[in-house]
């Protein structure tokens, strides 16, 4: 009986690590698409500011063009000036000169707004796209990471699970069944050690007598309390 209580301690500590290593491989994928989403969140931030800086470029071409083409227009206005030959049409291209001078300068004032955001946007760019270059080097390291630690939990876990399908075809079929049974309704936890009365499982004390069972190792024992198969283990043994 003591080699089978040994074989059913050896395949519920391959059992809760093959649950333990398959809830890893459930989260690592978890883990990517979080750090996926935020290298997305950089990106997006860095395309936006950049399309901004973009823009108001753009802007400050139309602008100037704009101003350009007034300028123009006044040279050309006051080259006729002299051709002119009625006081009503010399005053009127006198008026046009005024406004398109008065717009103009509106135009300068944008042009200098423009200048001074396409500065600041220029600069908050530069630093968003160094934090996002500094970020995505951090990317790929995690998810270098992520991708080798996959890989190796699905060898690591065909492993196991080939281990486990070994050790469960020396075990006899009534000790498996009842294994099998406690750990499906105990959270996955059918054996647990005792040490000084006190079942590991549930914490609770067990009677004496049958802690002097388990000293024996003569006979399957279960907790009187979460009924889980429990053996003697001795920690003293253990830290020395």
């Amino acid at each position: 009986m003591k080699e089978d209580i040994g074989k059913l301690v050896e395949l519920q500590t391959i059992d809760a690590e093959i649950v333990r290593l398959a809830e890893k491989g459930k989260r690592l994928p978890e883990d990517r698409e979080k750090i996926d989403a935020e290298m997305g969140a950089f990106t997006e931030e860095t395309a936006t500011m950049e399309e901004r800086v973009n823009e108001l470029v753009q802007q400050h071409r139309d602008k100037e063009r704009e101003c350009e083409t007034n300028q123009e227009q006044v040279r050309k206005i006051k080259g006729r000036l002299l051709e002119i030959k009625t006081n009503n049409e010399y005053h009127a291209a006198l008026k046009e000169i005024d406004y398109t001078e008065k717009k103009n300068e509106e135009i300068e004032d944008s042009i200098l707004s423009l200048l001074e955001e396409i500065d600041t946007t220029r600069t908050a760019f530069d630093e968003q796209n160094a934090k996002t270059a500094a970020y995505r080097a951090e990317y790929e390291k995690k998810v270098g990471l992520i991708d080798e630690e996959l890989n190796s939990l699905s060898s690591i876990l065909k492993e196991l699970e080939d281990k486990r399908d070994e050790l469960r075809g020396g075990i006899k079929t009534s000790l498996l069944k009842k294994y099998d049974i406690i750990r499906e309704r105990r959270n996955g936890v059918a054996v647990v050690s005792v040490w000084k009365e006190v079942c590991e499982g549930c914490h609770m004390n067990i009677p004496p007598q049958m802690y002097n069972e388990l000293l024996r190792s003569d006979k399957l024992v279960t907790c009187p309390h979460c009924n889980r198969i429990i053996y003697w283990k001795d920690k003293d043994a253990d830290e020395s």
